[in-house]
This record gives structure tokens, C-alpha cells and sequence, in this order.
């Protein structure tokens, strides 16, 4: 059962499963397994047992003695397996899976697997999720702005802290897709016996260290909102990711915008979140703009292609502006684009 981290809570209401698999975002694993840990307690799975995997070999004999000990006087306990390694040999698997046969039965054992982004990607968590029906699965995804924001008011309150409504705009942009880093911050400003934070007492302790996604960029784009579009644009390279796959990010947009105003329906795949923001931010476009901005994609991706990587970076961030400032009563940006053209065809 495919559960999303806010409906956990309500999931452990109604029973306990015997195998919980949390993956995505190391904070928010470890949140999650916590608040399992803390609902199995109060029905009498007291003691806890950590296994990592740091490497392709790990020792299971360990493992596999404490799963398979369920005799009549066993206690109740929770085993924890963290996963800090990407891959998982052929041998590896085979354990994991067996080990995982003899927990599911076994009455008095909770098994929770904890793991990374890319074990949403893995042939280990796809056998799982269709051999276990009766285990959660839980993904913790990176939060985008909205969400971001109401989990950073929410962290705050928890440590007794009132954020300001300036201090919480830039921590979320300062911290966003690496909340590791605002929970340190406000931890450090509760110890400081801070109680109203405002941005001037944030920007003396965080440094720069939010990580995004190309997503983030879409959404900034939608909603309108220039200054974090560009704030992501210039961060995404640092981060490692190339012009090709933001600038494919952009066209994503165009394409789904255009397909749009032509009445077609949104792609089934995309996020509910970014779902919203395209019906949103539809009546800021039109037919002809939407589309002279794939001309200029194109044109940029041209540009890239014959190695003329810095004027595609400037122009990418002229595409970035004009997608995230369009207005319904906008002019196209028909001379940027003539001029990007005629670069391109030289």
C-alpha cells in the first residue's frame, strides 16, 4: 500500500503493518521511521535493532538471527535496515527478499527499510511493492515552495519559535531541497533562546545551501514568480545539471501550456501540485507566445550544440524571464527572439 508521508499518521491509526519501506529525503525518513517507532511503542514493541548497509557486502547472518527469533517468550521489537548504498548485488537481494519472508511472519517483529532517492528507481523496492500488498510504502519526495514553507512554520513552532513572515520567504529560498540544513539553523536559534526570529537574525547563521530541482524552476516559472526563477536558474549549474536538462524543463512547460490553451488535457503524470499551477497561471499565456517561446528553446538549443554555450546561458535566462513575467496583456518578445534567431542560423 502506497501511502504519501501526511496520511502515515492516519495509516497507524488503523493497524500496524509487518514491513514499513520509507524512501526519498534522509530528514524525513528518519522523521517518518520515528513516528512508527513512537506508535508501535504504545503496543508493546519496546526494543529497537539498527542494521546498515554501507557497502555491496553485508554481513546477514546478524540480521537473519534476529528476524528469524520468534519463539513464544521472543519480545516484540522493531528492526530497522538503512540503506546507505545505492546498489544492491544479485546475492544482496536474494537475502533481503528472504529475510523479508521470515519478518512478515513473525507476529512480533516490525520491519522498516529506510533508503534514498534513487531507491525509488531500484528492482529491489519495484519486487517489493508487488509482493507485499499488506506493507507501506511511504516516498518522501522533495517538498516544493508551498508545502516547504508550511513544514518550516511547523518545524519552528515545534522548537517554540515564531518566525517572521520575511525570515520564513527567505529561509525557504535560502534552504529549499535541503531541509537538513533549516533544521539546524532553527535548532541553533532555539538554543539561542531566540523566540520571534526575524531574517537579520537568519541571515548571520545560514549560509547558502538550498538545493533544487528542475521542478522548482517550473513551478517559480508558473506561478510568476521572477526573482526565485532566477535564483534557481542560477543555482541548478552549481548543482551539476547541465543546459540540456533545464532547458528540456522549460519546453516541458511550453508544450504543456500550449496543449492547454489547444484544449487538450494536462499530462496525467504531472504532480497535483503542478497541475494547479498550470490551470493557474493559464490566463497569463497565449497560443502565439507560448509558442515563440519553443522557437527560442530551440533556437538555444541550436546555439548549444555548435558550442556557443554562453550566449545559451544568456538566453536561457531571457527565456526564464519571460515565461515567469507573462501577462495576458504582455507584448511577445519578438526582438529577443529574431536576435537569438539570427545568432543561431550564423
Amino acid at each position: 500500500m502506497h501511502v504519501y508521508p501526511n496520511q502515515l499518521s492516519k495509516a497507524l491509526q488503523q493497524s500496524l503493518a509487518p514491513l514499513y519501506v520509507l524512501w526519498g529525503q534522509c530528514l524525513f525518513t528518519q522523521q517518518s521511521a520515528a513516528f512508527i517507532r513512537h506508535t508501535a511503542q504504545h503496543q508493546g514493541f519496546e526494543q529497537r535493532i539498527l542494521f546498515t548497509i554501507e557497502s555491496i557486502q553485508f554481513a546477514w547472518e546478524a540480521f537473519f538471527n534476529e528476524v528469524q527469533n520468534h519463539g513464544l517468550f521472543a519480545e516484540k521489537k522493531i528492526i530497522e535496515l538503512l540503506f546507505q548504498c545505492d546498489n544492491l548485488s544479485v546475492t544482496d537481494k536474494n537475502q533481503l527478499y528472504s529475510a523479508i519472508n521470515h519478518a512478515t511472519h513473525n507476529p512480533k517483529l516490525i520491519l522498516i527499510l529506510r533508503a534514498n532517492e534513487k531507491a525509488g528507481k531500484s528492482s529491489w523496492l519495484k519486487h517489493l511493492t508487488q509482493t507485499y500488498p499488506n506493507a507501506v510504502f511511504v516516498a518522501h519526495r522533495p517538498l516544493m515552495a508551498q508545502p516547504y514553507q508550511h513544514w518550516l512554520k511547523d518545524l519552528a513552532q515545534q522548537l517554540g519559535l515564531t518566525l517572521e513572515f520575511s525570515a520564513l520567504t527567505w529561509l525557504q529560498q535560502q534552504t529549499q531541497g535541503n531541509p537538513l540544513a533549516a533544521q539546524q539553523s532553527l535548532l541553533q536559534l532555539s538554543f539561542m533562546g531566540n523566540v520571534t526570529v526575524t531574517q537579520t537574525q537568519l541571515q548571520e547563521i545560514v549560509d547558502f545551501a538550498a538545493n533544487y530541482t528542475v521542478f522548482d524552476l517550473q513551478a517559480a516559472i508558473l506561478e510568476g514568480k521572477l526573482d526565485l526563477s532566477l535564483q534557481i536558474l542560477n543555482r541548478l549549474p552549481q548543482q551539476g545539471l547541465e543546459l540540456p536538462l533545464i532547458l528540456w524543463s522549460l519546453t516541458q512547460v511550453a508544450r504543456e501550456l500550449l496543449a492547454a490553451l489547444s484544449a487538450y488535457p494536462l499530462n496525467a503524470t504531472l504532480w497535483p501540485r503542478l497541475k494547479s499551477l498550470y490551470l493557474n497561471a493559464l490566463p497569463r499565456y497565449c497560443w502565439s507566445k507560448v509558442n515563440s517561446y519553443l522557437q527560442l528553446a530551440n533556437a538555444i538549443d541550436t546555439q548549444f550544440k555548435r558550442g556557443q554555450s554562453f550566449i545559451a546561458w544568456q538566453q536561457l535566462a531571457q527565456l526564464t524571464t519571460a515565461m515567469a513575467t507573462a501577462s495576458a496583456t504582455q507584448p511577445l518578445f519578438s526582438s529577443m527572439l529574431a536576435n537569438t534567431l539570427s545568432t543561431s542560423l550564423k
